[in-house]
């Protein structure tokens, strides 16, 4: 999507311990200690490349970020474009496989199995891909290139240490769920492009969570699952380029 949109000057965030940046120096205590972590991710970077604000794009753990940084920090934050269902919102259920994984002995089986495009592409349609891939809209390029980041990295292993503090095999944990008194404090413009069938989480759950921001704005895309930006790249741009300078 970064490359439909040109005009825009696009840092993209690698989490500590995703794709090929280190992790941190100790691993999560608590859910406590993971949002005073994501509270502070964003403006960290913003400090450490000197911008004193920007707009954010994120998605899945990303919205979970950014949201709460713009609570904590809302002359920070400009306006956020969310892709598909975000951790932080209530959900009363997830995937099987997501919920098996957060179970330890599990999860660390998951992190041993080969890797390989057959695997990549299992992965990508239980996220809601499946008519993307019959239909060619996932390329071979990306299948490979996410192989590569699976079996050359430790991002798998490291989103499943973050997974045991935010689900369970019952589901989302309540802890991790975004609070009113919180999204009460964002002053941010929030627009959420959110896949009709993205079983992170439903329609239903997508305009429950929306309804509870004071600035947020819903489009369900039709045929899309987890990630849209992959099921239509043009449309999640243009929605972006139309949101950030509108």
């Amino acid at each position: 999507m970064v490359v439909r949109l040109p005009e825009f000057r696009c840092l993209l965030l690698d989490r500590p311990g995703a794709g090929m940046s280190d992790p941190l120096p100790s691993a999560f205590q608590d859910v406590e200690s993971l949002a005073h972590f994501s509270d502070t991710l964003v403006v960290d970077v913003l400090d450490a490349m000197d911008l004193p604000s920007a707009h954010l794009v994120a998605t899945s753990y990303g919205g979970y970020a950014a949201l709460r940084a713009a609570a904590a920090y809302p002359d920070r934050i400009d306006r956020i474009f969310i892709l598909g269902w975000m951790m932080g919102a209530a959900n009363p259920s997830l995937p099987l496989f997501m919920r098996l994984a957060s179970v330890a002995p599990l999860g660390r089986l998951m992190t041993t199995l080969p890797i390989n495009e057959r695997a990549v592409r299992s992965m990508f349609k239980r996220i809601g891909l499946r008519r993307a891939l019959k239909e060619g809209r996932v390329s071979e390029e990306l299948i490979a290139c996410y192989a590569a980041l699976l079996r050359h990295t430790n991002t798998m292993r490291n989103e499943l240490e973050i997974g045991r503090w935010t689900m369970n095999w019952k589901g989302l944990n309540e802890d991790i769920v975004l609070t009113d008194d919180l999204l009460s404090k964002i002053e941010s413009d929030i627009y959420f492009l959110w896949g009709e069938d993205d079983p992170f989480g439903p329609p239903n759950v997508a305009r429950g969570f929306v309804e509870r921001l004071p600035t947020g704005h819903l489009e369900l895309l039709p045929d899309a699952g987890h990630a849209v930006w992959l099921d239509d790249p043009d449309h999640a741009a243009d929605a972006t380029r139309k949101f950030f300078t509108g």
